[in-house]
């Protein structure tokens, strides 16, 4: 079959804008048929402002290929705002061929370019300032081309979601465009420049935080997520580079919307869209996700990224070893296996917390909390009294299994009260929990104080020291007096 002539250029300028280096998983990512690949690289090749060396053209079958590229997509990364001097993190040597990036000093989307922050398999970020308000923002630049009209309409719709999503918690995004460059369309995102970051799991073990400070870290992510569940939207691509940590350790999610946004009919990843692509990464994937039907994806998909995320925080590793795996491999791995307990790879976990976590990694989507709010409610009542929170979860509504999660607005969200009784008040209903360690002890004292009362008493009367006879008059009178007070205020 003949190679389409468009699409080869459109591919061959996607790449021109990628370092050398990245150029060759860029496209591995694409499973060109042979003679396409081949059409590619001769375009690349016949570049005389760039060295290109033609790879062999994989068969679109071949899973290794397609392994390859995922890995490269997971490598993509919003947290590349983590740059040296203004940003927390280790400053990226930039190569010769970013500081020659042809949209360094250039405007596109309103913003002045600076300089590249970070690059990836989905698109470049780079840090600029906003022409009309003077702030500095980040102006993410996809590398992906929108020649079809029903993807320019997802892609347009979803960042209307996008600027829509307003919360302390999410990385804001100001706008959202398609502009025109030689004649190829290059969608763009400008969104807040998040200063002084570094990822939460980075924040987790370089600040060697402890069990309850790594969970309340988590909660802040929690909450946003929530937020966005409330909304009606599903993140799809939750991982530890899309969750923040500024330097004051306020936590900031990025990425909303723009895996579903950019799902084109040429992507490669890890979650299926209606288009049937993948866009993600495997290592937080929920079981559904590796399935084709969009269907299945719903505000537990998110639950069981999150949980994902906080297996890794609390134990350093993730819930399945995905490494080297290709995507078939992977899948079978993750739908047909439940991971290892957290206790087994951190046996200090206590088991009320370990259940919350290994609920949310069901390969049953039932058995997960229904959405990020649902899960934030279990870890708050763990933290208030360590106590063990009722395995059972609340059941799914239509909505929340839809992805349409009818969360109460902020001024109607239930507070957490704990009562006496091992409960956990929310709103109008209650979750019953274990009883604390602290009731036996707290009833041994009540008995055996009763126990001295009585003995005491008993040996008052025996020695004449109270006069019982006198006792008992005494309290007539007073129950007289009571029931004479009574009768005469209902006259």
């Amino acid at each position: 079959m003949n190679a389409d002539r468009a699409r080869i250029a459109e591919l061959a300028e996607a790449a021109r804008r990628l370092p050398t280096a990245e150029r060759r998983a860029f496209l591995d990512g694409f499973r060109l048929d042979p003679e396409t690949r081949r059409a590619v690289d001769n375009a690349l090749a016949s570049d005389p402002t760039r060295a290109w060396t033609p790879s062999k053209a994989e068969p679109a079958a071949d899973e290794s290929a397609h392994a390859g590229a995922t890995i490269a997509m997971a490598k993509e990364d919003l947290a590349a705002l983590n740059v040296g001097g203004d940003g927390v993190g280790p400053a990226r040597p930039m190569d010769a061929a970013r500081a020659m990036d042809p949209y360094i000093g250039k405007e596109l989307g309103g913003v002045t370019i600076e300089r590249v922050v970070g690059s990836g398999g989905m698109g470049r970020v780079y840090l600029g300032t906003d022409l009309t308000s003077g702030t500095r923002v980040a102006l993410k630049v996809l590398l992906r081309t929108l020649r079809d009209e029903d993807v320019r309409k997802r892609f347009d719709r979803e960042g209307r979601m996008m600027e829509k999503l307003r919360h302390p918690g999410i990385a804001t995004v100001f706008r959202t465009g398609i502009e025109q460059d030689a004649d190829v369309d290059i969608p763009y995102i400008v969104m807040e420049y998040v200063e002084g970051v570094q990822t939460i799991s980075e924040h987790v073990f370089r600040e060697r935080l402890g069990t309850r400070e790594t969970v309340d870290a988590f909660l802040q992510a929690c909450d946003a997520v929530a937020f966005a569940h409330r909304e009606g939207y599903v993140h799809r691509d939750i991982k530890p580079p899309n969750i923040l940590v500024d330097r004051h350790g306020r936590v900031k999610v990025i990425d909303f919307g723009v895996a579903r946004a950019i799902a084109v009919d040429n992507a490669a990843a890890t979650i299926r869209t209606e288009t049937g692509q993948l866009v993600g990464t495997m290592q937080y994937m929920s079981p559904e996700q590796f399935i084709a039907d969009p269907r299945g994806i719903d505000a537990r998909t998110d639950v069981y990224a999150l949980c994902a995320v906080l297996y890794e925080l609390l134990t350093g590793v993730q819930p399945h070893d995905l490494r080297g795996l290709p995507v078939h491999e992977a899948a079978r791995l993750v739908c047909e296996t439940q991971p290892a307990d957290v206790r087994e790879c951190n046996p200090r976990l206590d088991d009320q917390l370990a259940a919350i976590v290994m609920d949310g990694l069901s390969r049953e989507k039932s058995r997960r909390p229904d959405d990020a709010r649902a899960l934030a409610l279990r870890l708050r009542g763990w933290m208030v009294n360590g106590s063990r929170i009722s395995a059972a979860v609340p059941v799914a509504t239509d909505s929340t299994r839809s992805g349409q999660v009818g969360l109460q607005p902020e001024a109607e969200r239930p507070r957490i009260a704990v009562g006496a009784g091992g409960v956990v008040r929310v709103g109008g209903s209650d979750i019953k929990t274990a009883p604390s360690a602290r009731a036996p002890r707290r009833g041994a004292w009540v008995g055996g104080f009763l126990l001295v009362c009585a003995v005491g008493l008993a040996l008052a009367v025996s020695f004449g020291l109270i006069d019982v006879r006198a006792l008992v008059e005494r309290g007539r009178a007073w129950i007289g007096a009571a029931t004479g007070a009574a009768s005469g205020t209902t006259t």
